[in-house]
């Protein structure tokens, strides 16, 4: 494999009330199939299947933040997004 994550976008293809389908773009995606293929359907809840969708959006705004910032640094949100990331890597519960 040579992505870390799945790169996006997701999309939300099909929704049905608080059941929804979200998806890659694997069709036009380039890379090893294990790295841009995703595809999970199921009940999402009040969450709305978007906040999932995006997840790869928003690791990207953490990391950039970080970048910013420092990735050292001792800012309370800094501190948050590198729990954030640990969890992510399953370091951290």
């Amino acid at each position: 494999m040579t992505e870390r994550y799945t790169p996006g976008p997701l999309s939300v293809t099909s929704r049905s009330g608080r059941q929804a389908r979200i998806e890659s773009d694997h069709v036009r995606a380039q890379g090893h199939w294990n790295d841009i293929y995703v595809e999970f359907s199921g009940f999402f809840g009040s969450y709305g299947a978007q906040m999932f969708a995006v997840a790869p959006e928003m690791l990207e705004v953490i990391n950039a933040m970080l970048d910013d910032v420092g990735r050292a640094s001792s800012l309370p949100s800094a501190v948050k997004a590198r729990a954030l990331l640990a969890k992510i890597d399953g370091d951290a519960s």
